[in-house]
C-alpha cells in the first residue's frame, strides 16, 4: 500500500500525508492530547480549527504548561485500526473489517503508530493496553474455534516486535478482552473475549486464542 500513516490517521491512495484533511484528523484524533503533554502547547491548527467554528479556545491560565508537562511513566496506546482519510476528510474502508465494522483490519499500523510516537515524542516507556477483535461465537461457553482472533493477535504481535526491534520501548500488551462483555452501545451483540461467557448460565470456556495465548506467553515467542 502506499499509505502514509499518522497515527490513527493516514491517507488514503494519492492523497499526501501532509494534506489538510489528514492533518486535521491526525490533530483532533491525535496530537491535541499528546502535544500538551510533551511539547507543552496545544496545536495551532487545531485551535484556529476550533476557534473557526466559534469554539471558545482562550482558557489557559498561567502556569499551565508546567502542570501539562508533568513528567509520565509511560503513554498506554490502544490501537485497533487506522483511519483512512481522502482530501475531502472522508473517512474510507480499504482493508478488511472485523465484525465491528468500524475497525479496519491493518497491523503494519500497529508498527507505524509506535514509531512515529517515538519520533514526535521521544524516547518513553509505550504500553499496548487495548488491542483485539470480535468474533461470532456459535456455541457461546465453550471452546470457540475462533481462528480469526489468533491470526489477527499474531499479526499484531509481529508488528509490536517490529516496533521494539526498531528502538520503540514497548513494556507491555494488554489484548481486550479477556471476558466476553458488555460492549457500549453494541451491548452483547459482539464478542471480543478470549475466554467464552454464556451470558445465560455463566458458563465461560477458554477459546482457541486464549489457549494459544497461553503458549505465546509460555515460550515467549510468537
Amino acid at each position: 500500500t502506499d499509505c502514509t500513516f499518522r497515527g490513527n490517521g493516514s491517507a488514503a491512495s494519492g492523497t499526501s500525508a501532509t494534506d489538510p484533511a489528514v492533518l486535521l484528523q491526525d490533530g483532533y484524533e491525535n496530537r491535541l492530547y499528546l502535544d500538551p503533554i510533551f511539547h507543552s502547547q496545544y496545536p495551532a491548527d487545531i485551535l484556529a480549527d476550533l476557534a473557526a467554528q466559534g469554539v471558545h479556545t482562550d482558557y489557559r491560565q498561567n502556569g499551565d504548561e508546567a502542570i501539562m508537562t508533568t513528567p509520565i511513566d509511560l503513554l498506554g496506546v490502544n490501537y485497533y485500526n487506522p483511519a483512512v482519510i481522502n482530501t475531502q476528510g472522508q473517512h474510507l474502508t480499504i482493508y478488511p473489517t472485523s465484525e465491528a465494522t468500524w475497525e479496519q483490519i491493518y497491523a503494519p499500523g500497529l508498527t507505524d503508530l509506535l514509531l512515529r510516537l517515538k519520533h514526535d515524542y521521544g524516547d518513553i516507556e509505550f504500553a499496548i493496553t487495548e488491542n483485539g477483535r470480535p468474533s461470532t461465537d456459535s456455541q457461546p461457553g465453550t471452546t470457540v474455534p475462533d481462528t480469526d482472533r489468533i491470526q489477527f493477535l499474531h499479526d499484531h504481535f509481529q508488528a509490536a516486535a517490529r516496533a521494539i526491534a526498531a528502538g520503540v520501548r514497548l513494556t507491555s500488551y494488554h489484548v481486550w478482552s479477556l471476558l466476553d462483555n458488555f460492549e457500549w452501545a453494541e451491548g452483547y451483540s459482539q464478542r471480543w473475549g478470549m475466554v467464552s461467557v454464556d451470558y445465560a448460565t455463566q458458563r465461560r470456556a477458554p477459546k482457541q486464542s486464549a489457549l494459544w495465548y497461553q503458549q505465546v506467553i509460555r515460550r515467549n515467542e510468537i
